[in-house]
């Protein structure tokens, strides 16, 4: 049994060595390649791929318990289950710790890509005992690596609490990223969907010609086939994990451009190793998120990862565009991009607060306004509550992979503030928190009221950085970064109070657009910053887990119903019904 730190709440959750299951086993190098030698590469692959659908996959009301039962029953190895049974009753656990998860998984897969061979029985091998039997012994093993890769010595009690949390927080980022499960098919699928199709093609005119030029798709095309696709990635669909490679969409009317879309997101397993040649390799799952589907030999094909398949859907057809582009085009269209995002999330905020006859204007996008010294800012959205004000800064940034788990934490931290603060490059423009801190800092100072002295009143202010970037929620991260937005925000009046930092994700907004029939958007900032003064928890956690709003969060109805109406269409262009066919 191992301990170690839930990189959202910062408790402890219990996952399973492999000697609970396997007594005499340590895991290491040497032990995972035994475990392997007995497993066939494709074999083990697509059983990679199988477990994770069911512990990581879109699963409704499935709780965790649940999928681990669902995984273990798949697996069908009771001598080694009742082990474990056995080792929990042991221990006095008082509910069962945790066999399988993602990174465990994507751990095992890259063990397997690199080390395994295809035996002479393969696609039959998993019907041997033996060899489901090690495949367990080898995840087991998996997750013991995978947490030394990621933890390491990250978590010692060593210095302070703040230094122990700084040193941290590469870990906590990475094991959020790795261990979470995928999203709402249809939020992932329909935000993607909105902010391409509407906003980024608003913005970025030749967007279309682009997506065309690098994926022969059109950007319809890539949304129908990606929406084929999606069952493989449901938990309760594991035995259509696998599908063909050339041919799954032979009974519609795009078939080639079905395998054209396979093509442009499928490797095989030799290439899948390559991209991740070292076990201690920085630039995590870049290759798998480019390329999420697996092909192997036999017309089969597999998505290792649901996750990293809907990631698939959200942001890489804007990593499309810039494949071929200049340093300057690429710039330029992350610009474009940026400001796609800033549409899109105002959009759901204006949702949240229309304006029309007889209606204030509560919510203002794209507020203009100087500082005493004269210097211009714009803040991205400011929502008025006469005496309160919310006052968003919005981000479309990533960060990059080989910055997070360094042998030095200070170099992860550094690059948090070069891409949502104030930037160690010379000349480098004011970003995110330091953004905020500029107008939030005039305001409360009195350096600003608004064209009409509209804010005059505003006694309170909640600071919102709202991020494309969902592993942005992390715990910690929040709290760091509100100690940035501090240093940068200057002395301010006594008469006015500055909130903590709230760092909000867009998955969060979506949820809060259609929740707020039951609650205001400040009331949730406030419950929120109340409870969570030192942004040690994430605006996420806290709505999942508040008894007063977890029963009234609920998947935005607008994306929901935006992947109806496309899913419609879709299956209109699929299967086009025939001259005299009745309903």
């Amino acid at each position: 049994m191992k301990r170690g730190m839930d990189a959202d709440t910062v408790e402890m959750t219990v996952t399973l060595e492999v000697g609970a299951a396997f007594p005499g086993v340590i895991a290491s190098g040497t032990s995972m390649r035994d475990a392997l030698a007995e497993l066939s590469r494709d074999d083990a692959l697509f059983f990679c791929a199988r477990v994770n659908a069911i512990v990581s996959g879109f699963a409704g009301a499935m709780t965790r318990l649940e999928r681990q039962r669902a995984a273990l029953t798949l697996l069908d190895v009771p001598e080694n289950v009742a082990s474990i049974d056995a080792f929990v009753r042991r221990e006095g656990m008082t509910s069962p710790p945790t066999v399988f998860f993602r990174g465990q998984l994507l751990e095992l897969a890259r063990w397997v890509a690199a080390n395994c061979t295809i035996h002479p029985d393969e696609p039959e091998t998993f019907q041997r005992k033996p060899v489901r039997s090690a495949f367990l012994r080898a995840a087991l093993i998996a997750s013991d690596l995978w947490s030394r890769r990621i933890f390491a010595g990250r978590l010692a009690a060593q210095g302070d609490q703040e230094s122990q949390l700084r040193r941290a927080l590469g870990a906590f980022r990475k094991g959020t990223e790795e261990g979470n499960e995928a999203p709402h098919p249809g939020v992932a699928l329909a935000r993607g969907w909105i902010l391409f199709s509407k906003h980024l093609r608003a913005r970025l005119r030749d967007f279309d010609e682009l997506f065309v030029a690098q994926t022969a798709l059109t950007l319809d095309q890539y949304y129908a086939c990606a929406f084929g696709l999606m069952k493989p990635t449901l938990a309760q669909n594991t035995n259509a994990v696998i599908f063909p490679t050339v041919g799954f969409g032979a009974h519609t009317e795009i078939s080639d451009i079905f395998d054209t879309y396979v093509r442009l997101k499928s490797q095989t397993p030799e290439e899948f190793a390559a991209a991740l040649s070292g076990i201690g390799d920085t630039t995590g799952y870049k290759a798998l998120r480019e390329r999420p589907i697996l092909n192997f030999p036999g017309n089969r094909s597999a998505i290792l990862d649901p996750a990293l398949y809907f990631d698939s859907l959200t942001i890489s057809p804007l990593f499309v565009v810039l494949r071929q582009a200049g340093k300057a085009r690429q710039n330029e269209i992350f610009g474009e991009f940026g400001m796609a995002f800033e549409d899109y999330a105002i959009d759901f905020l204006i949702r949240m607060y229309p304006t029309g006859e007889g209606l204030a204007q509560r919510l203002v996008p794209h507020v203009r306004g100087k500082t005493a010294t004269g210097k211009e800012f714009e803040i991205d959205a400011l929502l008025n509550d006469v005496t309160s004000a919310v006052v968003f800064e919005m981000k479309a940034s990533w960060l990059r992979e080989d910055r997070i788990l360094t042998d030095d934490h200070e170099t992860f931290l550094q690059h948090i503030r070069d891409v949502y603060g104030v930037s160690s490059v010379p000349g480098e423009r004011e970003k995110g928190v330091a953004q905020l801190a500029k107008s939030i800092g005039a305001l409360a100072r009195g350096e600003w009221r608004g064209d009409a002295g509209e804010y005059s009143q505003v006694k309170t202010i909640y600071p919102v950085l709202l991020v494309h970037d969902e592993r942005m929620g992390t715990a910690g991260l929040g709290r760091f970064l509100d100690q940035e937005f501090r240093r940068s925000l200057g002395v301010t009046p006594v008469g006015v109070y500055i909130h903590p930092l709230i760092v909000m994700t867009v998955g969060d907004l979506e949820n809060l657009a259609t929740s707020v029939e039951g609650f205001s958007l400040r009331d949730f900032l406030h419950a929120y910053s109340l409870a969570n003064p030192e942004r040690m928890r994430s605006a996420h956690n806290f709505m999942a887990t508040s008894e007063r709003f977890s029963g009234l969060i609920r998947p935005s109805k607008d994306l929901v119903d935006t992947t109806y109406a496309l899913g419609e269409r879709i299956k209109a262009a699929l299967f086009p019904r025939k001259p005299g066919a009745s309903d």
